[in-house]
């Protein structure tokens, strides 16, 4: 998956957690999972760090999302361990 957004309205309603209880059907949990988001996106950064995810610290832009007026989203690099999932990590949600 390449990007989804939850709309500001729809925040804080549990869409995000519904959303991530459907991908861990199809993750491999005995591997690292990866996700990048926005810099600016504080909201998406602490619902990910809720989750267990940790900031890796690797910071980068992606010319695909680059803009006709030549602005770039910088990302960041966030990452739930394995090893967290299987010592009892966040991972398990209710919709």
């Amino acid at each position: 998956m390449d990007s989804n957004y939850v709309l500001p309205e729809y925040q804080n309603r549990g869409v995000g957690k519904f959303f991530w209880a459907a991908a861990l059907k199809f993750l491999d949990l005995s591997k690292d999972t990866i996700v990048n988001v926005a810099t600016f996106n504080e909201n998406a950064i602490a619902f990910y760090a809720k989750l267990g995810f940790v900031d890796t610290g690797k910071c980068f832009t992606d010319e695909r999302y680059r803009f006709r007026s030549d602005a770039n989203i910088p990302q960041m690099e966030m990452i739930l361990r394995a090893s967290r999932v299987r010592q009892g990590g966040c991972v398990k949600v209710s919709p």
